[in-house]
């Protein structure tokens, strides 16, 4: 590992004594500061500036003292770092390989603007309406902003006087017919869940975001962490089964708000995305994939719907899923609501009928699980430590993992996107190890579900200081189980 010292550099004093023989602006001066930085990171990544100068002259060709200032602030900042050696080294070329990025049309994206992204898209293929009843919530509210300016896609966004308006909108909106989603943030999640429960109950379908802060209560608005997994899965009352899914990078978000959305159309049910500081703040460049190879929104069933066989919960044999029909469609009109229901959609209180439908709600969230992929794994299935992560601790452990198998240590990586329901083969990938270690941004909430469900052994490694999970942390971690072993 590289030990650097921190250091203080005045850019801007340093960046005009580089230009004293340049005639610029003070403004044009102080944009010269981003070159001297650039001369830095190149020196430290051991990358050579020729390119970058030929670059600059192409670009500010009309303007030779602006490309003048930018060519002497560029190595300005590389010969500080080699007269002054503000750090104790530098990485070697060929350790800090190239990326063959594919060709494609690019942009540089945060995790809000993904997962905004993905539920426009959901929306223009399933050719519905896009609702978001939302209220603003750090560090949730970008999702709302951004999707404030597609309106031109039939989005529509409502600013909602508090999180459970919010969510009581979208509700109504999925009733109308529209793919009906709502964001926020852990205080927010715990306001909202018996308006959850209402989805839950009239089988609708809802996406709900959870960017998760620190917590509890006001906690940490600012910081990020991995706690309300506990909370989206058991929060709420009575038995109220309902889809959970985790983002695990930035452009990830666009995937998971697609996969999402289209889970909630497809079987009818609530779906819980997990996000958090880190993913919606933090930025990547990511290719935009090209509409027909996202999976169909389009929902196919295998009986037609008819004024004469419809039943309000009447279920598909393949999803479980009831009808999705339109208020006020001639002929189909129907009431839904909180109240326990039988199958043709008549309130009941019958013991037995609510023993059958509180388990047709959990074996249609079950049923996901025959469609889910197979997780993202690394390694060897043999080895003799598993790492198993979810959500944004992804890079870090993936990182970890590639290390420790680089020094030969017997290490995989296993990383669930789906959290309810588990992949369904997901025992016989962790049976194959004799320890697993599970690595969370909480005091171990994924290892409560994974004890529950599986007889594995396990070990947790969790932090909740604000932050991401740092890679050295996790390599110190397992070195020092393999020492016991």
């Amino acid at each position: 590992m590289h030990s650097y010292r921190l250091i203080s550099i005045d850019i801007s004093k340093l960046v005009r004594e580089s230009l004293k023989s340049v005639s610029l602006s003070t403004r044009e001066k102080e944009r010269c500061k981003n070159f001297f930085s650039l001369g830095i990171i190149c020196w430290l990544l051991n990358r050579k500036v020729e390119s970058t100068v030929d670059w600059i002259k192409k670009k500010f060709f009309k303007k030779q003292s602006v490309a003048e200032g930018n060519q002497k602030a560029l190595i300005a900042g590389l010969e500080y770092c080699e007269s002054n050696e503000i750090f104790s080294t530098s990485f070697i070329v060929d350790q800090v390989d190239s990326v063959d990025m594919g060709k494609g049309v690019y942009a540089y994206i945060n995790g809000s603007t993904a997962t905004a992204w993905g539920l426009i898209c959901a929306a223009q293929n399933a050719k519905k309406t896009l609702f978001l009843g939302s209220y603003p919530i750090t560090p949730a509210t970008n999702i709302l902003q951004e999707l404030t300016l597609y309106k031109q896609l039939d989005v529509i966004t409502y600013q909602a006087e508090d999180e459970i308006a919010g969510v009581g909108t979208s509700i109504g909106a999925a009733f109308a017919g529209a793919l009906a989603a709502t964001s926020t943030s852990g205080p927010g999640i715990a306001l909202k869940s018996e308006f959850i429960n209402l989805a839950v109950m009239t089988e609708l379908p809802l996406v709900v975001i959870d960017v998760q802060r620190g917590g509890p209560s006001t906690g940490l608005p600012t910081k990020t962490e991995q706690s309300d997994l506990l909370q989206v899965l058991w929060g709420r009352n009575g038995e109220s089964p309902l889809v959970v899914l985790a983002a695990k990078t930035p452009s990830d978000c666009f995937y998971s708000a697609y996969e999402a959305a289209r889970i909630a159309c497809k079987y009818m049910t609530p779906v819980i995305l997990l996000t958090d500081g880190y993913l919606a703040n933090g930025s990547e460049s990511w290719q935009i994939p090209k509409v027909e190879d996202l999976p169909s929104m389009i929902t196919k069933y295998s009986v037609d719907i008819t004024p004469e066989n419809f039943q309000p919960y009447k279920r598909f044999t393949k999803t479980l899923a009831r009808p999705w029909i339109t208020p006020g469609t001639k002929n189909m009109e129907h009431c839904i609501g909180g109240l326990e229901k039988q199958d043709n959609g008549e309130v009941s209180s019958d013991g037995k009928n609510h023993h059958k439908m509180c388990n047709l709600r959990l074996q249609k969230v079950k049923n996901v699980a025959l469609e889910i992929p197979f997780p993202d794994f690394y390694g060897k299935n043999n080895a003799s430590i598993l790492l198993l992560s979810w959500g944004s601790s992804f890079g870090a452990v993936r990182q970890a993992t590639y290390n420790l198998i680089k020094k030969k240590y017997s290490v995989s990586h296993c990383h669930l996107k789906y959290l309810n329901p588990f992949f369904q083969h997901l025992d016989k990938i962790l049976s194959a190890f004799k320890t697993i270690l599970v690595i969370e941004n909480n005091l171990g909430q994924l290892i409560v579900k994974i004890r529950s469900e599986f007889s594995v052994c396990t070990e947790s490694f969790c932090e909740v200081r604000g932050r991401p999970i740092i890679v050295s942390d996790i390599e110190k971690k397992v070195k020092y189980l393999l020492k016991g072993k």
